[in-house]
Parts: C-alpha cells; structure tokens; sequence
C-alpha cells in the first residue's frame, strides 16, 4: 500500500508541475491573486535584561488555619517563574501531619503569587485531608523576607511570614 502511495503521488505531483492549470487536479480549488496581509508592528521587549528578584531557596515560616502550621518551603526559579515544594507539619489532637504540598506561581517586581496543584501525606496523623493553599507575598528587600497572606480551598486566611533559612 505505501509503495503504491508513494508512486501514485509522484504522478500526480509531476502532472501539476508539467501542467500550469492547477485547477484541473484541485476540483473547487483556485489559484488566488497575491494576498495582501496586513502589516503587523513586531513586538518589541523593552525588558530583555531585565532583573529578576532571586527568591529561590530555602523558606521558614509558620501559618494559623485551624490550627498552628509549620512550613519549609523551597522555591525554584526561573525569571518570573516559580516552582515551590512545602513541606507543612501540623497537630490535630496531639497527632503530628506531614504534607508535602506541590506548588506554581509567579514573581512581579516584589509581588509573588504560589498556587497549590497537589498534595501528600508524608504522615497522615488525625487529618482526613489537607486544603490545599495559595501564597500572596511580597518581598521586603531591606530584611530579605517574605510575608503576606496563605489562603486555603475553604476560603480560610491567615498571616504567613517566611525568613530565608542560611546556608551553614
């Protein structure tokens, strides 16, 4: 089947290319005059070397929904890309959670936004299931913090400061 394939479009191809008049293999199908496109300005970035704001590392801070959370976030970045796994412990009844918490955002002048896209039980304790959060932050350059506000799928908010854990 290829090779018949192959050699009825050869024919084919060859009888348009000896014959000027295209319409007689393109039933219903015409050579059109010369097409005038519009003229589109080219976009122009101003911003090609532009700084980005380098968040990336490691994060420490602590959150209150329901109850106290801890959290270590570690932010990868790429220009005005984020890439965040948190790692949040929490207690409920005096039995220790675990989530690892999968996260994507952006980063504006000092402007962040993190969105959770998916969680894990590292240790499940008295939690039946885990809210999943998003971050608006800003970057405070004079003391090199994060802080702003976490919101969960149920709409519930809380304060959250972040310091960037030093290297030993």
């Amino acid at each position: 089947m290829g090779r018949n394939l192959k050699t009825a479009l050869k024919e084919l191809i060859s009888k348009v290319l000896e014959n000027s008049k295209i319409e007689n293999y393109l039933e219903g199908i015409s050579k059109s005059s010369k097409l005038e496109f519009p003229k589109l300005e080219k976009e122009v970035n101003l911003n090609i070397n532009e700084k980005h704001t380098d968040i990336s590392g490691t994060w420490i801070g602590a959150f209150r929904i329901e109850v106290k959370h801890d959290i270590i976030l570690e932010i990868s970045q790429k220009e005005n890309d984020l890439f965040a796994t948190a790692v949040i412990t929490f207690d409920i009844n005096n039995n220790h959670s675990v989530v690892q918490q999968n996260m994507n955002g952006s980063i504006q002048d000092d402007k962040i936004t993190l969105v959770g896209v998916n969680y894990t039980f590292v240790r499940r304790g008295n939690a039946n299931n885990y809210n999943m959060d998003s971050f608006q932050l800003t970057f405070n350059k004079s003391d090199k913090s994060l802080s702003g506000f976490v919101l969960d799928e149920k709409d519930e908010t809380s304060k959250i400061s972040l310091k960037r854990k030093r290297n030993l």
